[in-house]
Formats: structure tokens, C-alpha cells, sequence
């Protein structure tokens, strides 16, 4: 795995020059960010003269903690009474998450708020079943630990029944949620979460299918630092049935989150917990993509969900990809997407099979696909079929990744593993599980076609591992920018589950700043 600043040693040579000049170069693990300062003491007494020798002194900056938040256990609001027609649910959920060493020696820590914490000196793994909001991950070395999580709760009765997992986020002051409706029936509670020291202003923006809803009363938020602050958007943006948000943050940074949840009458229509899309571009990618068997005159099917939030119409191709290669489903005409309006293209009638989906457009839009899984009906409605769903954000493609597997084994019984390929010139990749013993797996080799995509399964990643050890992440590395994701899946008495995990970008950043000086 590639490491920041491991070319910080190499210094020019010392040169002739009237004036010397020195410059501090300062490394630390967090993107490669070079910034020239020139400091400008007492210039009337500088020489004004010709070039000068340069050398560097580079100094060392401990590593910056890296902070996740992870999604809190869902809950029905106001639900009351008991009994199995109360719509209240039996939640259970776990949270795990990982921190690697960067050299292998170093100390590290990762601390669960709440849930406890652990320090060693080696791959390290924390779960934890108490729905923590915060994961903090430390080390005593120059570079940060790679670090990663995601929580998984499962239902099999009420009104919440069905898988909704999510990565844990980095904080940012930006993000797109794309998914959900406030209908009749259903829910879309956004989730503000600020783990800095500094309160956060966030301004909540939301578009619907004829265009931007104005909120009621809820423009701005205030999160205080260390807190969390939730919106039901169909307070505030009532009879939406197609839903997209903006939210920017302002004074700190912040996580945002959406989970949504339906119901058709009595009966349980799906649940997930949404995370953030790739910011408007003309083209992204959705891993993860797994369908079943659906006919073109189906009603409710999956679907790839679009927002323009610009001022011209958006002219939209969608494209499927696969292990044979790029198919595209939109026609040579594409969609029109009408300037700040959310469309929906549905992907009923598309043959069975695991894909990504690529967008490409000729306006920057935000995207994501929604997931359908039919089931039985229960007893209280025969005649209407329950249902789940799982949201898939477009994802921001990298050459290493982490693929969170939360619950597997445990309230997950399946996973499946989508890789795409971004370059439309093929990949190789290389495949890593770490247990939840903080121990790794054997390598496997992938090759990706070009705009393509390839699923592993479970059974491939369980080979990988000695014994029946639990695989909480999956390491993945190339040498071209990919996309991934992780679809999970449980089964209870009434059919399918279903939610998804995206692949997560390594978080260091690493900073490198020079400051020179001149001495005459």
C-alpha cells in the first residue's frame, strides 16, 4: 500500500549563491498538500541577487487522529403499545471497525464512544453492539493507521424489518444524499452528527420531482460540537416521492446521514440508512449492483435515482457494467433531466445479474440506485408482499480501499463483493480479508475487464481465511482508481434482506509544507 512522504529524505545539494536559502519541510500522515511560503522579514536588508542554494530540513508531525462516525440503531418514533401489530421492532445491530498499521511497529489505538477501546501493536479490530457514534483511531508513528467501520442493524418484525447498514464517515462541510420520499407512509430522518470542538451551522437543502423544496422553518441547523441533531424531512418537506438533499456545513465539520423507511398500510415496505453520494459530476459510478429476476411492466422495481441541481437540462446515459463488458440501457438519446428536479429510471426488465452503474451526463448531476427485495405477505395483510430495499451511493473511485463486511456471520448470512473498473482500460486487483481476530487473510488476484465489473463471493472470500473466522473487511489495492462495494443479505421467514456498504477510500492525508527563508 502506497505511503505519503516516503521521498521526504531526498535534499539538493548545497550550491553556490550570494544569500543561502533554507527550507523546512514539514510531513505528516494525513495527502500530499505542497505550499511555498515565503517569509518576508525585514525584505529591504535581503539581497536583491541571483539564484541560490537550497537544502531542506524535514520535520517530523505526529499523526493527526482520525475520527469516524458511525450510524446510531433505528428506531420508530412514537411508536406505541406492544404486540405484533404495534409496529414496534426488535432492532440488534453491531459496529465494527478496523485500524493498520502504516510501518507495522507503531502503537495504535482505536476507542469506541461508547463501546470501549483497545491499543496494539498490530492489525486491530473493535465491535461493538451499543450502536456507538463515534470511533476514534490514534497511533504513536508519523503516519496515521489506515482506518475504517460500518454498522449493520436487522429487523425481522415491524415496521423496521429489513438490513440497513453503513460505512462509518469522515467528516467534511459538504454532502449529497440522494434517496427516500416523504409520502404518505413514509419516513427520511436526517442525521447531522458534529464529533469536533467547534459548533457547526448547517444549511439543509432538498429538491423533489418539480424541483427545490423550500423547508419549513428548518433551513439552518445548529449541531454543537460533540452532538448530534436529527430532521424528519417530511416535517419539513412533506409529499415527496422522489428526494434529494444538500447539506453544507459552516464553523465545523460534520457527518450526514439519511434513514428512510416505508410502509404499504400495515406491512413493512423497506428500510436503510443512506450515506453521502460523490459530489455533482458528469460522471460517476454506483457499485453493487445486484438484481433479481423483474419484468418491464413491474411497478416497483429497482432503480437508478438522478439529481440535476444546475439550471440546464441534464442529458443522462446510463451503463451497466459487468464482467462482459459495458451495456447501456438508456438508449443513444439518453434521459432529459430537467433543470433542480429529482428523476427515477427504472431498471425493471433488466436481466438478473451483478453490475455497477455508471452515469454520465452532460450537466453535473448526483445519482444513486435503490435496491428492491420482494418477499412473503404476513399474516396481518395477505394480500401485500413485504419488501426491502437498500440504497447504493455513487462512490468516489481510489487505488486502496476498505470493504467493510459488518455482521457477517452474525445478523449478515451473505455477502458479495463488486469491483469496477473506472479507467475503461481494465485492473488488476489484489484482495485482502482482515478478521475480526485482527489477522489477514490470504491475497487474491483479480482482473477487471475494461468497463467492466467483477463479483466475488462469499465462498471466494471465505477460502481466504483459516477455519470459520469472521471477515469484518476487505482490503483492496490496484494500480488504476476503482470502485467497490459490499451488498449483504439476510433471510428471515417472510424472504430477502437486503442493504450495502461502499467501499472506503484510504483517509490519510498527508501534508508536506516548505517554508523558506533567505539569510544574507
Amino acid at each position: 500500500m502506497a505511503r505519503t512522504g516516503e521521498n521526504a529524505d531526498q535534499t539538493p545539494a548545497d550550491g553556490a549563491g550570494r544569500g543561502r536559502t533554507r527550507a523546512v519541510r514539514i510531513v505528516s500522515g494525513a495527502g500530499v498538500v505542497l505550499l511555498g511560503a515565503a517569509v518576508v522579514l525585514g525584505a529591504r536588508d535581503l539581497p536583491a541577487t541571483d539564484a541560490v542554494a537550497q537544502d531542506f530540513l524535514d520535520v517530523a508531525v505526529p499523526a493527526a487522529p482520525t475520527v469516524l462516525t458511525c450510524p446510531a440503531q433505528p428506531s420508530t418514533p412514537e411508536a406505541v403499545g406492544d404486540g405484533e401489530f404495534s409496529g414496534t421492532s426488535d432492532v440488534t445491530m453491531v459496529t465494527d471497525a478496523l485500524a493498520l498499521p502504516r510501518d507495522g511497529d507503531e502503537e495504535i489505538s482505536v476507542v469506541m464512544e461508547p463501546g470501549g477501546s483497545v491499543a496494539q501493536e498490530q492489525a486491530l479490530v473493535i465491535s461493538s453492539d451499543q450502536a456507538p457514534s463515534v470511533v476514534r483511531v490514534t497511533s504513536d508513528g508519523e503516519a496515521s493507521p489506515l482506518a475504517a467501520g460500518a454498522g449493520v442493524a436487522r429487523a425481522d418484525d415491524g415496521d423496521l424489518r429489513g438490513l440497513s447498514a453503513s460505512s462509518c464517515q469522515l467528516p467534511g462541510s459538504d454532502a449529497w444524499l440522494v434517496g427516500g420520499q416523504t409520502g404518505v407512509g413514509s419516513s427520511a430522518e436526517l442525521t447531522l452528527t458534529n464529533p469536533g470542538a467547534t459548533a457547526a451551522t448547517v444549511a439543509v437543502r432538498a429538491w423533489g420531482p418539480t424541483g427545490e423544496v423550500p423547508l419549513a422553518g428548518a433551513a439552518e441547523v445548529l449541531v454543537p460540537a460533540g452532538e448530534s441533531q436529527t430532521l424528519l424531512m417530511e416535517a419539513v418537506a412533506a409529499d415527496q416521492e422522489r428526494l434529494a438533499l444538500h447539506v453544507e456545513a459552516s464553523g465545523g465539520q460534520v457527518t450526514a446521514s439519511l434513514r428512510v423507511n416505508q410502509l404499504d398500510g400495515l406491512t413493512a415496505a423497506g428500510t436503510d440508512l443512506l450515506v453521502a453520494s460523490t459530489e455533482p459530476a458528469s460522471d460517476s459510478i454506483i457499485p453493487g449492483v445486484v438484481l433479481g429476476s423483474s419484468t418491464s411492466g413491474d411497478e416497483i422495481a429497482s432503480l437508478v435515482r438522478i439529481l440535476n441541481p444546475g439550471t440546464e437540462p441534464a442529458t443522462v446515459h446510463l451503463d451497466l457494467l459487468s464482467g462482459t463488458g459495458a451495456q447501456r440501457i438508456s438508449g443513444e438519446a439518453g434521459y432529459v433531466v430537467e433543470p433542480g428536479t429529482v428523476w427515477d429510471a427504472s431498471l425493471a426488465g433488466t436481466p438478473p445479474g451483478t453490475y455497477a452503474v455508471r452515469v454520465s451526463a452532460d450537466e453535473p448531476v448526483v445519482s444513486a440506485v435503490e435496491l428492491i427485495r420482494r418477499g412473503d405477505p404476513t399474516p396481518q395483510d395477505p394480500d401485500v408482499p413485504v419488501l426491502d430495499r437498500a440504497w447504493l451511493p455513487s462512490v468516489r473511485p481510489a487505488t486502496d480501499l476498505v470493504v467493510m463486511t459488518p455482521g457477517l456471520g452474525d445478523l449478515v448470512e451473505g455477502v458479495e463483493l463488486v469491483i469496477a473498473d473506472t479507467t475503461a482500460s481494465g485492473a488488476e486487483v489484489t484482495l485482502r480479508p482482515v478478521t475480526a481476530a485482527g489477522t489477514f487473510g490470504v491475497d487474491l488476484e483479480a482482473q477487471i475487464p475494461p468497463d467492466g465489473a467483477v463479483a466475488v463471493s462469499q465462498e471466494d472470500l471465505s477460502a481466504l481465511v483459516a477455519g470459520d473466522e469472521r471477515i469484518v473487511g476487505v482490503l483492496v489495492t490496484s494500480q488504476d482508481p476503482l470502485a467497490a462495494a459490499a451488498l449483504l443479505t439476510a433471510t428471515d421467514d417472510l424472504g430477502e434482506q437486503v442493504s450495502a456498504v461502499p467501499g472506503q477510500p484510504d483517509p490519510q492525508v498527508a501534508r508536506s509544507v516548505s517554508l523558506r527563508f533567505s539569510i544574507s
